[in-house]
C-alpha cells in the first residue's frame, strides 16, 4: 500500500508532517534541541503506547515514518481478517500479560529477539531459569564458615558421633582446599579436586556425597546460587564378593577377642547387626528373657525400629571358661 505525506509542497517547512498509509497516520515533529540545532521526532505507537524516536534530519525521520505507517497498516489488515479463534487467543494473551503491565507487541518483539539467540522456547525458558538462579539474593559466606554451621546443625540434631567425625574430617579437608565464598565454587573446581586426589571409587563417592550435602545445605541457607556438586561425575562402586566366615574362623575370633569386645563381635556374627548399630546399643536393648534385640529407630541405619531374634549360640556366647568360648556353632 502506498504511503502519502500530508505536507504541502507550497510550504515544505510547515511542521508537523503526517504520513498516511490506509487509515494509519504517523506524525513527524521538528524540534529545536538544547544546542540550537533542529532535530526530528517520529511518534511511534507500534507497542500501544506513544514513544518518540529521534532523528538528525528530516529525510531519515520521514523514511522511518513511512516504514511505521506501512507496518501499522498491515497489522490493521491482519486484525480485520482475524478469525474468532485467533481473536480469542489474542484476548487470552493480553489478559495473561495484564499483570505485568506489558503490551502484546512489546512481548512478541522481545521474545522474537530472544529466540534469535537461543533457538526455541524450551531453551528460552532454561535461559530465564539460569538467569533467575544466578541473580537471586545470596549471602556471601566462606566455605569454612558453612562447614562449621552444617556441623553445628548436625550435632544439634543428635547425629551419631561416628557420622559427625566422618563429616568433620572430610569437610574440613574440603574447606582447606576451597578458601573462598561458597557461591563462587564451580562444578569444574570440585571435579578437579576429586580427580586430583586419586581416590578409590568408594572414597571418591564418599567425598562427593559429603560435598553434595554441604552445598545442598548452602543453597537452603541462601549461601550459594546452586549446588555445583550435582553435575560432578558420580562413579559406580563395583560390588565385591560377600565373605562368609566358617564356624572354625568364628570360633577362633571369639576365643581371641577381649572380654570387653566379645559382645560386639558375637552380636555382629550371630545377629547380623551393622557395626554402627552395635555401637549405639545399650544393655537394656538386649532382652535375653524375651530372646531378642530391640534396635530402636534412632539406632537403626534405616531409621525404622526392628526386633532381631537372639539365636541360641549368641545367648551361649556370654560364657567363657579357661579362655575358651563355649559356643555350639
Amino acid at each position: 500500500m502506498k504511503t502519502i505525506s500530508s505536507r504541502r509542497k507550497a510550504n515544505p517547512d510547515s511542521w508537523p508532517h503526517r504520513v498516511r498509509c490506509g487509515r494509519v497516520e504517523v506524525t513527524v515533529y521538528r524540534r529545536i534541541r538544547s544546542d540550537g540545532q533542529a532535530g526530528f521526532e517520529v511518534a511511534n505507537y507500534a507497542n500501544g503506547k506513544r514513544r518518540l524516536e529521534s532523528f538528525p534530519d528530516p529525510t531519515s525521520a520521514l523514511d522511518r515514518a513511512n516504514q511505521l505507517a506501512r507496518q501499522l497498516s498491515e497489522q490493521e489488515v491482519v486484525a480485520a481478517s482475524m478469525t474468532n479463534e485467533q481473536a480469542a487467543d489474542f484476548a487470552a494473551a493480553v489478559q495473561t500479560l495484564s499483570r505485568f503491565k506489558l503490551s502484546l507487541p512489546a512481548v512478541a518483539s522481545t521474545v522474537a529477539e530472544c529466540l534469535q539467540l537461543v533457538g526455541d522456547l524450551p531453551n528460552l525458558h532454561a535461559a530465564a531459569k539460569f538467569y533467575a538462579t544466578r541473580h537471586k539474593q545470596t549471602e556471601r559466606k566462606r566455605v569454612a564458615d558453612v562447614v562449621a554451621e552444617l556441623l553445628q546443625v548436625k550435632a544439634a540434631r543428635k547425629a551419631s558421633s561416628r557420622y559427625l567425625e566422618d563429616l568433620r574430617s572430610r569437610l574440613n579437608r574440603f574447606a582447606e582446599s576451597f578458601k573462598k565464598d561458597a557461591c563462587d565454587v564451580t562444578t569444574a573446581e570440585v571435579q578437579e579436586w576429586l580427580d586430583s586426589h586419586r581416590l578409590s571409587a568408594q572414597s571418591y563417592v564418599n567425598n562427593r556425597r559429603v560435598a553434595h550435602l554441604l552445598f545442598e545445605f548452602a543453597v537452603a541457607r541462601g549461601c550459594a546460587f546452586e549446588n555445583p556438586v550435582a553435575a560432578v561425575e558420580n562413579l559406580k562402586v563395583p560390588g565385591g564378593e560377600i565373605e562368609v566366615f566358617t564356624p572354625i574362623e568364628i570360633r577362633k575370633l571369639l576365643n581371641a577377642t577381649s572380654p570387653e569386645f566379645l559382645p560386639c563381635l558375637a552380636i555382629g556374627a550371630f545377629a547380623g547387626l551393622r557395626s554402627a548399630e552395635i555401637e549405639r546399643l545399650e544393655w537394656s536393648d538386649i532382652r535375653v528373657t524375651e530372646r531378642c534385640i530391640v534396635v530402636g529407630a534412632s539406632k537403626a541405619k534405616t531409621a525404622s525400629r526392628r526386633v532381631v531374634p537372639l539365636a541360641d549360640n549368641l545367648i551361649d556366647c556370654g560364657g567363657r571358661s579357661e579362655n575358651r568360648v563355649k559356643v555350639p556353632i
